[in-house]
């Protein structure tokens, strides 16, 4: 028994020297991202027939300016919440972002950032309101302003590429042509409401 207590504690020996012998493999190190600026989609507003495209460009190690610029458009609603139809529309967006932490560094790590937003429609619908009793084609036409305060993460991929998701809050101010446009204009992925409510947003980014 003795014996082979001696023998099992060789053993271990063995391979605890064998294993300080063998190189060990250095740990991966992030490619670094050079990129001064970042061209990004939004792939999510495609849901609420929108196409957006941002552009930011650094202000410092750990800020950067970005604008945001969409178009909507649609023949017929497809999410099926409202008769709206040959609807488009416009919005424009701004955010200085500001990277915070100790090892934050501009488009990577975790960011605050107040914002501007401007968007606007115009469309058609049909309402029986105007004369009691035959349906009459409106041109329906809204616009909306908002300011806020959002969190946001963005994290760069290999050398080039960056994901950047946010989520605030923000006080929005909607105004419309007829008494009926806001209530038609609002839908579930584009709303026009004059609220204090949440504001999200997802991009996907290549470095310029």
């Amino acid at each position: 028994m003795i014996k082979n207590l001696i023998l099992s504690v060789f053993l271990l020996f063995s391979v605890a020297t064998n294993a300080e012998i063998l190189p060990t493999k250095p740990p991966t190190k992030k490619p670094e991202f050079n990129h001064k600026s970042v061209a990004s989609i939004f792939p999510f507003r495609a849901f609420a027939n929108t196409m957006m495209f941002g552009f930011e460009t650094k202000t410092s190690d750990k800020a950067c300016f970005k604008i945001v610029a969409g178009v909507t458009y649609f023949e017929k609603d497809n999410i099926g919440f409202t008769e709206i139809y040959n609807y488009t529309g416009g919005r424009f967006e701004a955010q200085y972002k500001n990277f915070i932490g100790k090892n934050a560094k501009a488009f990577n790590g975790l960011y605050v950032a107040p914002f501007l937003l401007y968007k606007t429609s115009s469309f058609k619908y049909e309402t029986n309101k105007v004369n009691g009793w035959q349906d009459t084609t409106v041109n329906g036409s809204v616009s909306m302003k908002g300011v806020g305060i959002v969190f946001g993460y963005q994290t760069t991929i290999a050398e080039s590429a960056t994901i950047d998701f946010f989520l605030g809050q923000g006080f929005f101010k909607s105004k419309g042509r007829n008494p009926e446009d806001l209530d038609n204009a609002n839908r579930p992925f584009d709303t026009f409401s004059s609220a204090i409510g949440f504001y999200t947003g997802f991009s996907v980014g290549i470095g310029l």
